[in-house]
């Protein structure tokens, strides 16, 4: 968690046997196609990744050649079949229990390092990201499950569910 976007990099260089590791760069490629170069001093990379993005090595002159993986596209199928066979109730304590999780581990000084920079402080906000995360991906999921529905009656019902989970 706490290892520098460098070390990371120079480690993957030698792995793939790459020459000068000093070239080449970490890049978050995200699904839309969006690069986050990330900064050498960088902590805790893993966790900050956006939903459905990857992390790559590439040359610096040849950042516009990395293209998005098939798994980054994203579903075409919902699990709202899956979500039918539990109540709402049993939905809403399995999720506030998973985030209850995730947030009691944030410590103060997270936030802190947040709003002033990570880099200004060299320490790590990794509960906080996964924090995030898991609240990106559940909003993720809930506007995927309707979008994905082509009945209107269908998307409806998700809906009433998705807000009978969220009262």
């Amino acid at each position: 968690m706490d290892t520098k976007a460098e070390i990371i990099r120079n480690q993957a260089a030698e792995k793939l046997n790459l020459d000068n590791s000093v070239d080449y760069t970490l890049v978050e490629l995200k699904s839309d196609n969006e690069r986050y170069i990330f900064n050498e001093t960088e902590l805790n990379i893993a966790t900050t990744l956006s939903l459905n993005g990857r992390i790559f090595i590439s040359h610096k002159d040849h950042l516009d050649a990395l293209t998005t993986l098939p798994e980054q596209e994203g579903t075409t199928i919902g699990s709202i079949f899956k979500l039918e066979s539990f109540s709402s109730q049993e939905i809403a304590y399995y999720l506030t229990n998973q985030t209850w999780k995730l947030f009691f581990n944030i410590h103060p000084y997270e936030f802190i390092y947040l709003v002033f920079g990570r880099h200004n402080f060299n320490d790590i906000t990794a509960n906080l990201d996964l924090c995030r995360r898991n609240f990106n991906e559940l909003q993720y999921w809930a506007i995927t499950e309707v979008l994905l529905e082509k009945s209107l009656s269908r998307r409806v019902q998700i809906l009433k569910k998705l807000i009978k989970i969220a009262g």
